[in-house]
C-alpha cells in the first residue's frame, strides 16, 4: 500500500485562481481542483488521455463543443463527466468554489468492466 500526501503532489495555483493538486502515477493521474468563481478556464481537449471529473462541492458550468455547436451543462455534487476527446471548459459564474476530482488514464480498449465490478476478496478472519 502506498499513501501520496499532499505535499507530495505538484500543487499549484494558476493565474485564474485554480487550485490543483496532481497526483501522477506510472499508469493514471489523480487530480484534485478548486475552481474559484469567476473563473473561466481555457478552451481545449485531449487526444490520448481520457478524463473523467467527479463534482465533490459546489457546481459549474462544462461547456464543450458538440458537432460545430457549444453547449453548456451545469454539473453539481455527484455528477461524473467523461470528457472523452471533446474540446471542452469550465466556468464558475456561482459564489462558492467548486472541489473536482479528476481521474486521467491513457486507455487501452480493452474492456475491463467485469474484473473491476468483481476483483475484491473478504478477509472474514481480521474483523
Amino acid at each position: 500500500m502506498k499513501i501520496t500526501k499532499k505535499s507530495d503532489a505538484i500543487n499549484l495555483e494558476r493565474e485564474d485562481k485554480t487550485k490543483i493538486s496532481y497526483y501522477i502515477f506510472k499508469e493514471y493521474e489523480v487530480h484534485y481542483g478548486e475552481i474559484s468563481p469567476g473563473v473561466i478556464q481555457p478552451w481545449h481537449h485531449h487526444q490520448k488521455i481520457n478524463e473523467t471529473l467527479f463534482i465533490v462541492e459546489g457546481k459549474v458550468k462544462l461547456h464543450f463543443l458538440e458537432g460545430n455547436n457549444k453547449k453548456e451543462k451545469v454539473i453539481i455534487v455527484g455528477d461524473v463527466v467523461q470528457v472523452e476527446d471533446t474540446p471542452h471548459t469550465f466556468s464558475n459564474p456561482y459564489n462558492e468554489v467548486c472541489k473536482m476530482v479528476a481521474f486521467r488514464f491513457v486507455p487501452h480498449g480493452i474492456d475491463q468492466h467485469q474484473l473491476i465490478k468483481t476483483d475484491k476478496v473478504l478477509h472474514p478472519d481480521l474483523d
